[in-house]
Parts: structure tokens; sequence; C-alpha cells
């Protein structure tokens, strides 16, 4: 019969088969023991695979609540036997960084989401240990709008270094490429006792933590003489000689039980509610969409109404900070260019100038860094504002322009800022003529999302709503021009991932 576990599991299920376990004693089973990622058993099982084995022990039964939501109830629903083991989520903090951190207490999940220390996780949607510290640091910051703003720069972050499980991120422990990750107790005490000279610390938050748990679970639709093998091996899992094995292999074999006694976790540490499967639907959802590099052109309004005060700075003023302090978010893949609109600002009476062409931010050019280039434009807007405001023109133009040069790899997306209604002297389009020209150029093979905010009590909210409406993005408002900050990191870190995108 097949059963399919984690690494560490597996070496207690051949264990136990190869001593002979005496619950397994006329079991008559050859136990085939194997090790895939729990992300190809979900496949398996949500497809009726030949292939999903007879026994499945994942890490989580995140992962069996997952299986039983995208099968719905087309299939018999997954039943757990019950756990056979638990492991606290901790954090590794290999060392140097042990010392460096010795005097910090705890480190907090969100020191983690700041990047005040280096961190680095497993992909999520393939690796326990990533989904489970993605899902705490969710639940430990809240619902509030600055804590998602910080949770999806850090997603954003943590995407561009993620291993494929913690099994690289133990490996590079011992190297000047060591970090702070998150991953099982049981884990780090398996590596202490097969690296006795290794200085890593393991680290539970205040704040609580997850739990691995290993649900037993038997696949319906088997055989029964699969079905007693399957029984007979979650007896010996669960026998004295069962769970002698696992806390050998430092795993605790109840949720309050002992642990395998590494300094720096709990006796019995602070676990937090266990979280839903569509809590992680949408974490990784979130996941899926952030790692998707963006090509985005950012369109700046610098009319003469931006140099309003706004406390004690002008709406241009903190515009031009906000894009600066965005830019500083996104990883060095993103391309990104910058505009400024009002009226009569290029060639030929044109209402909008480029100011940097959309580029990845790490290109290079006379020494300079695209990056910077885009963060010396942006200081320079506050020195640029005059004018009206032709709103409609500039966001068929810049619309027109991201789609010109669309990436079918990329989040392709506009993001206007503005404080004002359109108002463009010359004429120009209506809002009814922009809708018209927008649904003609819009193509669906090449998709460009418009993302607007609208800063101050003047702006036009109700027609930047309906332009965002029509390209499937976003209206942000932000009330108090101070807030602008914010908004506009929040607008920019919005993810928008169309049919095409990959």
């Amino acid at each position: 019969m097949r059963v399919a576990t984690t690494e560490a599991m597996a070496r207690v299920v051949r264990e136990l088969v190869d001593q002979g376990a005496a619950a397994l004693d006329g079991a008559c089973a050859d136990y085939q023991v194997s090790t895939p990622d729990p992300a190809t058993v979900l496949l398996q099982v949500s497809e009726d695979d030949a292939a999903a084995p007879d026994v499945w022990i994942p890490d989580s039964s995140l992962w069996v609540d997952r299986a039983n939501a995208e099968a719905g109830t087309s299939t018999a629903p997954l039943t757990s036997d019950g756990d056979v083991a638990y492991s606290p989520l901790v954090l590794a903090v290999p060392g140097g960084l042990a010392d460096r951190l010795a005097g910090d207490g705890n480190v907090a999940w969100g020191s983690l989401l700041s990047a005040s220390v280096p961190v680095r996780v497993g992909d999520p949607g393939r690796d326990t240990s990533g989904m489970l510290a993605l899902l705490t640091a969710r639940s430990v910051v809240g619902d509030g709008a600055a804590a998602q703003k910080a949770l999806g720069a850090a997603m954003i972050r943590l995407s561009r270094t993620s291993a494929p499980s913690d099994g690289q991120l133990f490996a590079a422990s011992g190297t000047k490429l060591a970090v702070v990750f998150p991953t099982s107790e049981q884990a780090v005490a398996s590596h202490l006792a097969a690296h006795p000279g290794a200085r890593m610390r393991a680290v539970v938050p205040a704040e609580g933590t997850a739990s691995f748990d290993y649900p037993f679970v038997q696949l319906p639709g088997r055989s029964p003489a699969v079905e007693a093998a399957g029984s007979r091996l979650r007896q010996a899992l669960t026998s004295s000689e069962g769970t002698k094995a696992l806390q050998v292999a430092g795993f605790r074999v109840g949720p309050d039980s002992s642990g395998p006694g590494l300094a720096g976790v709990p006796a019995s540490p602070k676990v937090r509610a266990h979280p839903t499967a569509a809590a992680a639907t949408g974490v990784l959802a979130a996941w899926d969409s952030v790692r998707t590099d963006m090509r985005m052109l950012a369109v700046i309004d610098v009319s003469g109404s931006m140099d309003h005060s706004a406390g004690d700075r002008t709406r241009i003023q903190l515009a031009a900070g906000s894009a600066a302090e965005a830019m500083q978010v996104f990883p060095p893949s993103s391309q990104v260019g910058l505009w400024e609109f009002s009226t009569h600002r290029g060639p030929g009476g044109q209402d909008w100038r480029e100011l940097s062409p959309i580029e990845r931010l790490d290109a290079v050019r006379s020494g300079k860094t695209h990056r910077d280039v885009i963060l010396a434009a942006a200081r320079g807007l506050p020195a640029d504002t005059t004018g009206d405001t032709a709103l409609y023109d500039t966001v068929l133009a810049a619309y027109r322009s991201v789609q010109h040069g669309y990436d079918p790899h990329r989040v392709n997306s506009v993001v206007i800022l503005t404080d004002g209604w359109n108002d463009d002297p010359s004429g120009g389009l209506t809002l009814g003529a922009l809708h018209q020209r927008l649904r003609q150029v819009a193509d669906p093979h090449r998709p460009v999302v418009v993302i607007t905010v609208a800063m101050g009590p003047t702006a036009d909210t109700r027609a930047l709503s309906k332009i965002a409406g029509w390209t499937q993005g976003e209206a942000f408002v932000a009330k108090d021009p101070r807030d602008i900050r914010t908004v506009f990191v929040e607008a920019l870190l919005q993810r928008q991932c169309r049919p095409n995108c990959s």
C-alpha cells in the first residue's frame, strides 16, 4: 500500500515497518513510503488520479481541508482518523544572526514583515512552513488598512526570495547567506541532532504561533485489505513503540505534550487558532498574484491646485514623497515608468510629459539604476506645478502607452493620482467619449488595469471610480490629503492578474 508523507514522518514510518512494530504483525502489506510535496498529493486527490496514495499523512490538516474544498461535493470527502504528531511553527535563527538578535527577546511577526531582520520563507504553495507563516502573520497584523499594506509589501518582497522548501534554507544556515526562516520545532531539533556543531536557535514569537499537525488520512474507495493495512499502520504510529519513535525524531505526540527541549521554545507554546481553508486559499491567491512582476506607469497630477497645502506640506509634496516611498517597496525586477500631467506639458500642446520610461528598476544607465532615476524625477515634481487638469486625455494616452508595450508575463497597469476633475480649457475628451475610446482600444489579449487615487476634497471621485471600473481596476480615495502616503502605496500594491498573466 502506498503511503505519502513528509521526509521526517517517512523516516519514522519506515523504522516501524523495518523493525516490525507489533501493531503491524500479520498486516501482510508492503508499505511503499514516498515523500511528494503536499501540493502534488493535493492535485492527485483533487483529480482522482490513479497515482494518489492509499494513506496520506501531510504535515497540516489544511491540506486535507483544501482538498475537500477543491473537490466540492463531486467526490467522497477526505476524513482524518486523528493526528499522529504535532510540532509548533518556530522561527529558525542561525549562527551570527542568533548573536545579533540575542538581546532583542522574541522576534515578533511584525519585525519579519518590516524587514528589520533578513527573512526568507518556503514557497507557501508547496511548503507548509511558508503557508503557516503567512497565515500566522496575517492573523497577527489583523485586517486594518495599514497592516494589510505592510503584509502586501512583505509578500512582494518575500515572493522574490522564496525557497522551494525550508530544506534549502537549512542548507544555507551555516553560510553567509543565512537568514531567519519559519520551520517546525521538529525540523530544528532534527537539524541540530544531525549537525552537533551547528549554531541555531528556535524562537516562538510572543504573539503566538501555528502548529503542524499530522492527520492520518485513508483515502476512500480502497479495498478492505488496504483499509485494514492502513488501520494497522495508524495503530503502529500511536502505539508505545510509535510514540517513542516520534519523540526521538523530535515530534510532540499530543497538542499538550512536551517537545524535544529546544532552548527558546516554551514547553507549552501559545498556539493561535487553527487557520481555515478559506484563509489559506486567500493568502495563496494573494501570493500567486504578488509574485507576478509588475509593469506599471505612475501618472501624477502637477496642476496648480496640487500646490494647495495639506497640513505642513503641499499636496504635490505629499504625492512626490509617496511615489518615492512606493518605489522603495518594489523588487528590482519590477518595470516602472513615471509621467506628470496637467495642461500643455509636452510637444504639440499634449497634456502629459514622460519623466521616465517604463523600465526595470535595476536597469543601469550612465552609472545610475532606473530606480534612482525615478526617485530623482519624483523629488522634482513639486517644482513643476502649473496649469489645469486634462484628466481624460491623459488617462487614454497612458492606457494606450502601457498597452503598446504590453508584457503578457506581467501585471500591466496605470496608476493615476489627482486632486481635481477634468478641467481642460482647450476641450478634449468628455467622460463619455473616454469610455467609448477605452472600449474601442481594449484588447482582451492585452488587458491594462487603471488604478485611480483621488486626493483631497476637490477630486472627482465619481469619474475616477468609473474609469477604474471600466478597466477592472480599483479606485482609492484619500479624504484627507495627508493620508495620501498610505493610500498611494496601497494603490501600487493592488495586484490584478488577468487571464493572460502567468
